[in-house]
């Protein structure tokens, strides 16, 4: 089971994501990480509990033809992760998260 660490993004967070995405995706070589990788953004809605309950892919990259799978397999690979939620007065607190991963 995959854990990973969140915080509530705030709103300045999310309409900025975008740009952030594209400044990062060209520092990366491609030849480093795989001809067959994509760079994948996603916005998560985590629940108190950790549980991924809205997950929406903002972008793929490069574009292909199997954007739709690679979209649906994201979404059923995040949707099973344990996630710890953000917190607020040290009480978990549900919320949106912005994810940007590769994948093969």
């Amino acid at each position: 089971m995959t854990t990973l660490s969140l915080r509530v993004v705030a709103c300045a967070a999310l309409l900025s994501a975008s740009a952030a995405w594209a400044r990062d995706s060209e520092r990366v070589s491609r030849e480093a990480i795989g001809a067959s990788s994509h760079r994948v953004l996603c916005k998560v809605y985590v629940t108190e509990q950790g549980v991924a309950e809205i997950v929406e892919v903002l972008k793929i990259e490069p574009r292909t033809e199997s954007d739709a799978e690679i979209a649906e397999a994201v979404k059923s690979a995040i949707k099973t992760w344990k996630l710890n939620p953000g917190t607020k007065d040290g009480k978990p607190v549900a919320g949106y998260v912005i994810m940007s991963f590769w994948v093969n």
